[in-house]
């Protein structure tokens, strides 16, 4: 596994080539959205109850989250570009159950009995993951009319894990992943002289977040951002 000493002396080596070659960036800018994420489980060696089995079959619903990018474009020119993003982002899952319950007291309703016959309290729990990753996307771009454009965002990422909550053990998890980013963009700004611009882009990994003898976890995740230019 590669270490965080590895990953934050790349990053840095990164960041001191751009800070360096200032010459070559062309923009900097902030995107700010949303990820939406899910599980999703392979390869399981069995249907009995695991770890595994229970995050794909209770932690079924999507996980909503914000994700905040800052971004440097190299080489813009008129039909491609070439451009760098960090990016937070929060990914995971959600399940919503309820507590079976009779009578009428207790501070969310009746309280727990087994075997009750009544539904009450609806209980919902995210296990969630916080990340940083890198992109370097290229941004093939299609001009609409006017100064309207859209663009393509596709390359390569590299994600370091943060946390990890009402999840596996962090030691256990594959700390740095690398994978994919795939999107589009769209510039309607630059019709009114704006610096908007709005994008979806999907966010994959090569390898998944945990592996054992039971199977393996995937958490991959779509990104809406609305950005700028700085």
């Amino acid at each position: 596994m590669l270490s965080k000493k590895w990953f934050s002396l790349v990053l840095g080596a990164l960041l001191a080539s751009t800070i360096a070659h200032g010459q070559f960036v062309k923009s900097v800018g902030l995107k700010a959205g949303v990820a939406i994420s899910s599980f999703r489980v392979t390869d399981l060696t069995s249907l009995d109850y695991t770890a595994l089995s229970y995050y794909s079959e209770a932690y079924v619903e999507k996980l909503v989250s914000p994700s905040v990018s800052l971004f440097a474009t190299f080489l813009d020119e008129e039909h491609v570009a070439l451009q760098a993003d960090l990016t937070y982002l929060r990914k995971g899952a959600g399940r919503t159950y309820e507590f079976p319950t009779s009578g009428p007291t207790g501070p969310y309703g009746p309280p727990l009995v087994l075997g009750a016959d009544t539904w009450g309290h609806t209980y919902t729990e995210e296990a969630s993951l916080q990340y940083l990753e890198f992109a370097l996307a290229l941004q093939p771009k299609v001009f609409l009319g006017g100064n309207a454009r859209l663009y393509a965002h596709i390359g390569p990422t590299a994600t370091y894990l943060l946390t990890a909550t009402n999840f596996a053990a962090l030691e256990t998890l594959t700390r740095v992943r690398f994978g994919y980013t795939l999107g589009l963009g769209a510039e309607p700004g630059r019709l009114f002289g704006s610096p908007l611009f709005i994008e979806a882009r999907y966010a994959g990994d090569f390898s998944p977040v945990f592996e054992s003898k039971d199977g393996k976890v995937w958490n991959s995740s779509w990104i809406l951002s609305l950005g700028t230019t700085l």
